[in-house]
């Protein structure tokens, strides 16, 4: 299937793109199957009971001067034909990468092997909520550490409607009781659900916390709770 998006301001509308780097979406892979029908077994079987319904009114023991019974399979029949499926399954998908704030239209189109269909008339449309902060981060968890720098995993909180493009970290030397220092460490383009961070230019023998926040283009969020103290020694504590 091919989806395709596009902005509406008063007054405007954008032009129609794909929702995706790859133009194409394939089913089942790239989209969610809700309700699958198999339209031509169903058509099958509703033609089969409505065959057996009418070959009732043609048994001996039907009267068709009896109205009442004439309608009752009419009826029957009636219910069979509204209560089928509608031709085609029933899938969803998500569209990511969308503007904070902004109304949307969508249209699709299906391929086989025959070609592909026109486009859909667009969607209801649909606006986006306004961005907010990053929520507070979790407290980070410690991957190593060695004799000057300490290694950690930061799993990436709910971003708000905004990418998280940073992570700051406070510093402090509980054993020195000086101010605190801070880091930022950017966010790779690979960095999908967590990052890692390595915090460098510690000193040997002294005792550290650390926390963390993030910071997205709305803003920065909450600080993390403070980690246990980390000591720094001679002795690799890699575990």
């Amino acid at each position: 299937m091919r989806v395709q998006q596009r902005f509406i301001e008063p007054f405007e509308k954008g032009e129609w793109k794909a929702i995706a780097e790859k133009d194409l979406l394939n089913i089942p892979k790239d989209v969610e199957i809700i309700e699958f029908v198999d339209s031509l077994a169903q058509q099958v079987e509703i033609e089969k009971m409505v065959e057996r319904l009418e070959n009732l009114k043609q048994t001996s023991g039907f009267n068709p001067n009896k109205t009442k019974e004439k309608n009752k399979i009419d009826m029957e029949i009636e219910n069979l034909l509204l209560k089928q499926k509608p031709v085609g399954s029933k899938i969803r998908f998500t569209v990511k990468n969308l503007d904070s704030n902004t109304m949307y239209e969508f249209r699709t189109m299906f391929f086989n092997g025959a070609g592909g269909s026109v486009f859909s008339l667009p969607s209801h449309r649909a606006k986006t909520n306004e961005a907010s902060l990053p929520n507070i981060c979790e407290k980070p968890v410690l991957l190593d550490v060695q004799k000057t720098y300490a290694l950690f995993e930061i799993k990436i909180p709910f971003e708000g409607g905004s990418t998280v493009h940073s992570i700051h970290f406070e510093i402090l030397n509980i054993d020195d009781n000086v101010a605190s220092r801070k880091e930022v460490f950017q966010r790779g383009k690979n960095d999908l659900k967590t990052m890692q961070c390595c915090v460098k230019n510690l000193r040997l023998q002294c005792s550290y916390i650390f926390r963390c926040k993030a910071e997205s283009y709305v803003g920065i969020g909450g600080f993390s709770e403070w980690t246990e103290e980390i000591k720094l020694s001679v002795v690799d504590t890699k575990k």
